[in-house]
């Protein structure tokens, strides 16, 4: 089978695994080579700052997959006027008990609540989300490239891999063309190929659950299409030869110099 799965490896240290791709570096190969390469092998890249965004993603994959875990990640700013001596002092004991830990508000921790909720009182998203292994990290060589691959399943079942997420708008047009832009539906490719690596088993189904940021904080689940399956293997297979030419090569071109016309939306303005 060849492949290791962690049960327990931090966010971070899956992150920050060196060797190994996953489908936000295939993501990246897409907008060219030379994107790729300068975010994964530049030595003069500057460092990756983690953004308010994706701290608060990560934080509410913890609070709703495994609550047990967030006061141990995560800790609440508490609401002192930090202009004053008293206030900064306070402030700084809190920074140093906390030491460690991502800092939120309690506006976000209070959203966080709210979109939690929203997903278990959701009989089909919790459902989805129940009794499944979260959070495991899976590594594993590519049979057709030899390049070593990664892949972090929300919630893995016997025959369906889960992933959750935060979205503005979880109407399916609105979520479509968020999964087109940022690759999610390449996801169901890597957790399947993966998993196929790890146990031997095929996971058929890819399921999307989507909890919106504001009040209402509704959920919608959407199910990846047998065709999208298909165009994310398609793209993940061509783009993995691709980057092993690059690789073998040490050649990483940018963007390629093309004649340009006007969008057929735009011919008749």
């Amino acid at each position: 089978m060849g492949a290791i799965v962690y049960e327990n490896m931090s966010n971070d240290d899956y992150h920050n695994h060196k060797g190994s791709t996953s489908r936000s570096g295939i993501v990246e190969f897409m907008k060219s080579p030379a994107h790729y390469w300068n975010a994964y092998h530049n030595p003069k890249a500057p460092e990756k700052i983690t953004t308010d965004a994706m701290a608060f993603g990560s934080a509410f994959h913890t609070i709703v997959l495994e609550p047990d875990k967030f006061d141990k990640e995560y800790a609440i700013i508490p609401e002192i006027d930090r202009r004053t001596k008293a206030g900064k002092e306070t402030y700084q004991i809190f920074q140093e008990t906390h030491h460690g830990k991502t800092m939120i508000t309690k506006n976000q921790f209070d959203t966080l609540l709210a979109m939690q909720q929203s997903v278990y009182k959701h009989s089909q998203a919790w459902e989805l989300i129940s009794n499944a292994r979260y959070e495991n990290s899976i590594f594993w060589n590519d049979q057709d490239t030899g390049l070593g691959l990664k892949t972090r399943p929300d919630c893995w079942h016997a025959n369906m891999t889960v992933d959750l997420k935060t979205i503005s708008s979880a109407d399916p047009r609105t979520f479509q063309n968020a999964m087109v832009a940022h690759g999610y539906h390449l996801q169901a490719a890597f957790n399947r190929e993966g998993i196929r690596a790890a146990t031997g088993n095929d996971i058929i189904n890819h399921v999307f659950v989507c909890v919106e940021k504001t009040f209402p904080f509704l959920v919608a689940v959407y199910i990846l299409d047998e065709t999208a399956l298909e165009s994310a293997h398609s793209t993940l297979r061509r783009v993995l030869a691709e980057m092993k030419n690059c690789y073998e090569t040490d050649i990483w071109p940018g963007h390629e110099t093309q004649t340009l016309g006007l969008p057929n939306w735009a011919v008749n303005l």
